[in-house]
């Protein structure tokens, strides 16, 4: 199960919890049987008073005060496995024909270009990417496979380059592995003075952007990473201008890491949880 943090238009991140964590606040949701199968909660939205019973039990939980909306999602956080992973990550095709993106519109520098909302995409063939422009300015360079943000100057290309030829001979040796144990990006959020876990924010574009391989120095023998990184003030706001995810840092109460985790914890269906 998920709880999304929204504001009254934009969705702004999701807790992700274990069967152990939502066994816990079960009790203080209103949920209705839909039928023998479904369980869902009688108003997505928690009220004010399911807010106020969750804390009672689980006063950690900061994130449900003082947001708009507070949604539960009957759903399941998307994992993957590492093959998976750098399938995903190591997609390059050079020479690849522009994909029709929103209205298309005059070239740019004899390059297809289409307009999307308030954002104009051109495409740049010899990358094989979108180059993003929004109010006139570059935002970044967009793989249309992945929908993901791969890096925002142009300087960063050839970084780009190494990740995509690193992956991929990293895949080569995992694909001749019995690769099928599953995980799941989160920043955990910790309490700054008592070092206590208080919940964790699924991460998923993490695994698909180029953000920890431009701006993070991985450990030692740790290149895909898999351990636990802090966040500091500077990296969060750095991850703030490649993420969608709107995360509430707040580094006066809380510690933060980009963490992997086993997905086995948070893979179930939300009727197993009512046997």
């Amino acid at each position: 199960m998920i709880i999304n943090i929204s504001n009254k238009t934009i969705s702004k991140y999701k807790i992700v919890l274990t069967k152990n964590e939502i066994e816990r606040i079960i009790p203080n949701i209103k949920w209705a049987k839909s039928d023998d199968y479904l369980f869902d909660t009688a108003n997505d939205r928690l009220s004010k008073n399911e807010i106020k019973d969750i804390l009672k039990s689980n006063p950690m939980y900061d994130f449900l005060i003082n947001n708009d909306c507070i949604e539960i999602e009957n759903a399941i956080c998307r994992d993957f496995t590492i093959s998976e992973f750098l399938k995903r990550k190591s997609l390059f095709i050079k020479n690849m024909t522009a994909q029709i993106m929103g209205n298309q519109i005059a070239p740019i520098d004899n390059s297809p270009t289409f307009s999307f909302g308030t954002s104009i995409y051109v495409w740049r063939s010899e990358m094989s990417l979108y180059e993003v422009i929004t109010n006139g300015h570059s935002i970044g360079f967009f793989n249309s496979l992945t929908r993901s943000l791969v890096f925002k100057t142009i300087d960063q290309y050839n970084k780009y380059l190494e990740e995509i030829n690193f992956l991929k001979l990293k895949l080569q040796n995992f694909m001749e592995k019995d690769d099928k144990e599953r995980y799941v990006r989160v920043i955990t959020v910790y309490d700054k003075k008592t070092k206590e876990l208080k919940y964790r924010i699924l991460n998923e574009e993490f695994n698909y952007n180029s953000f920890a391989y431009i701006n993070m120095q991985p450990f030692e023998s740790d290149e895909l990473f898999l351990k636990s990184y802090l966040i500091t003030e500077k990296l969060a706001k750095e991850y703030s201008e490649w993420s969608y995810v709107d995360v509430d840092f707040d580094f006066n109460k809380n510690e933060y890491y980009f963490e992997t985790l086993n997905a086995e914890t948070f893979f179930y269906s939300v009727s197993e949880l009512f046997k």
